[in-house]
């Protein structure tokens, strides 16, 4: 009689306990509720969220209301094109960067090309000129012969035709001078725009090497190098 007393009193203290731990248990393993918020500010919870929330970052709750992830929305087709573009962007970028660090060793190499190629085009517009001058020349001389003939009465057609070829090789000669200088500020300017970038990437490098030392033979002092 005493053991069935001991045996119900210990039943009816455990009571409590085991309806605790099983409220704690459903709570743990219980079914996640997944929340989201839809383009009008709606927000969604439960299995009817799925359609819903198609194209809206979803929160996944614990059963005690307790954010477990989050899932980011999905690219809009807008922004599926720019991270291409962005790609793409990023992948030139690099095969320009390998390409510069492949074709110069030293800073000094890049200016000497920019002033070679400087210097190439300068020759180029030299040359130019002389003929520019002949080409003055020769207008001046068909000019007066013009002027004669209309002095004269009437102006020839051979005379109008060596004036006006006169004119347009003038013309071609000094766009081409003009097209050249311009390709020299473009030189210079990419120039420049290389020389920054090859500073930057050799810095990177440098930064991102491992530190090591050596013993100076002479003083016996460490250094450091990199």
């Amino acid at each position: 009689m005493v053991n069935k007393r001991i045996l119900l009193r210990v039943g009816l203290i455990m009571v409590p306990f085991i309806l605790c731990c099983s409220q704690t248990a459903v709570a743990d393993s219980g079914a996640k509720i997944t929340k989201c918020q839809d383009a009008k500010g709606a927000w969604h919870y439960g299995d009817g969220s799925d359609e819903a929330c198609a194209h809206a970052k979803i929160t996944i709750l614990s059963g005690t209301g307790v954010t477990v992830k989050e899932i980011a929305a999905p690219l809009t087709p807008a922004e599926q094109r720019e991270a291409q573009a962005q790609q793409k962007r990023s992948e030139e970028q690099r095969q320009k960067d390998q390409l510069l660090l492949a074709t110069y060793a030293r800073e000094e190499d890049i200016t000497a090309s920019r002033d070679r190629k400087v210097a190439e085009i300068d020759a180029q517009i030299h040359l130019t000129e002389d003929t520019l001058k002949t080409l003055h020349a020769a207008l001046e001389h068909t000019q007066a012969q013009a002027a004669a003939e209309q002095r004269n009465g009437k102006l020839s057609d051979q005379t109008a035709r060596t004036l006006s070829s006169a004119q347009d090789q003038i013309a071609k000669h000094e766009a081409a001078i003009a097209e050249n200088k311009h390709r020299q500020d473009v030189i210079k300017k990419q120039s420049q725009v290389d020389l920054e970038r090859f500073r930057a990437l050799k810095k990177g490098a440098t930064a991102s090497a491992p530190e090591t030392t050596t013993t100076d033979q002479n003083n016996g002092k460490t250094v450091s190098h990199q």
